[in-house]
């Protein structure tokens, strides 16, 4: 693959991670064990996503 094909895959990743957050930003309570987290969707999404 040449260097403008990476950084145009790079470039619609990052726009479609932007898009994700944005579309995400209200605070959602999660239970972990006996703890209530409240935080954005998007964090959310993103500490699922690193998770797997």
């Amino acid at each position: 693959m040449s260097n403008k094909h990476t950084i145009a895959i790079a470039a619609i990743a990052a726009l479609l991670v932007l898009i994700i957050v944005l579309q995400n930003t209200e605070a959602v309570g999660t239970k972990l064990l006996f703890v209530t987290v409240t935080m954005p969707r998007a964090a959310l999404l993103f500490g699922t996503m690193i998770v797997e």
